[in-house]
Formats: structure tokens, C-alpha cells, sequence
């Protein structure tokens, strides 16, 4: 929430920072890469805080972790 109040910081920017600069690995920065992947593959939707409770709850203390994978697999799959 700190970071949230320097200008221009939301909540990925804030995840970011805590993820890969913190070592927050709970962290789960959401952007509309992740967002996909979470709707097409767990049929998940929701706002920031839904998803950061969802992913907790799916990949425990290193969603951080899971969702770099997330990012990746999707970005790669997406290639043309």
C-alpha cells in the first residue's frame, strides 16, 4: 500500500517491486498477460485483491514464483 502512493506506482508496479527487488515471492503481480491465463485456464476473473487471495490460495507462499511461469508459458504460447 506504501508504494502504491509514489505517483504512477498501482498495484503491478507495487507487486513488481516487492516480487523482484524485496523478495516478497508471495507477491503476484497481475497484468494482462496473467490476467489471460488465469481466466483461460482456471476459469478465474476477478479484481487485484480476488486474484491475489486466489493465487495465494492456489500456489501458496511462492505464487510470485508460479506466476512468472504463468507469464512465460503464456507469452511463449502466444507467438505466432
Amino acid at each position: 500500500k506504501e508504494l502504491q502512493r509514489l505517483p504512477g506506482v498501482g498495484p503491478k508496479v507495487a507487486g513488481c517491486v516487492l516480487l523482484f527487488s524485496l523478495g516478497f515471492y508471495d507477491a503476484f503481480p497481475a497484468d494482462v498477460w496473467v490476467r489471460r491465463v488465469l481466466r483461460e485456464q482456471y476459469g478465474f476473473t476477478g479484481n487485484d485483491r480476488q486474484i491475489y487471495e486466489f493465487a495465494r490460495k492456489r500456489f501458496g507462499p511462492y505464487a510470485g514464483i508460479a506466476q512468472q511461469y504463468l507469464f512465460f508459458w503464456k507469452r511463449e504460447n502466444s507467438k505466432s
